[in-house]
């Protein structure tokens, strides 16, 4: 059970960590079909954390995200000794997540602004989480992900969910 645990910990990580690598992250010309696509950083900010955005047309973006893998639970009906080493594990990806995310903004301030680290750190602990624990597929996540790999940052939702588009900032 611990191996097993520890092989997905491990393989999540690399994944996601392999999404921020990417040169795509952060660096725009986002042109998936099917979002809605803005370039205001002040926007995307505003959409990412209101819950009661002034917009009308838009679904509160932090409900969506609450409703999402519940990280409080993540370890709930293991044994002991599989919870203390899932902790670790949790701990361990938490601290390198963290460190790599504000390497990454050090090095891109112009294309990823700082008010978005937290932002970033959250939604890829909750990548993390539903891939490693969660047993039912996310559409949302999914397309929360697909956004990051091609170089957007998912921070919307225009219409009334589940019905409408993602919304998705493109520094270009």
């Amino acid at each position: 059970m611990l191996e097993k645990l520890k092989i997905r910990f491990n393989s999540k990580q690399k994944e996601l960590f392999e999404i921020l690598k990417s040169p795509p992250f952060f660096h725009g010309n986002f042109n998936l079909q099917g979002y809605f696509v803005i370039h205001d950083k002040s926007e995307a900010q505003d959409l990412y954390e209101t819950q009661d955005p002034d917009y009308t047309i838009y679904s509160s973006y932090p409900d969506l995200l609450g409703e999402r893998t519940p990280l409080t639970y993540l370890f709930e009906g293991m044994t002991m000794e599989a919870e203390l080493k899932a902790e670790y594990l949790w701990r361990t990806y938490k601290d390198q997540l963290w460190n790599l995310i504000l390497q990454l903004q050090q090095e891109n301030q112009d294309l990823f602004p700082e008010p978005f680290i937290d932002f970033v750190y959250n939604d890829f602990l909750t990548f993390a989480a539903y891939g490693i624990f969660s047993k039912i597929k996310d559409d949302f996540i999914e397309k929360q992900i697909e956004v990051y790999k091609n170089g957007g940052f998912p921070c919307g939702w225009k219409g009334e969910f589940p019905d409408g588009v993602m919304v998705v900032y493109s520094p270009e």
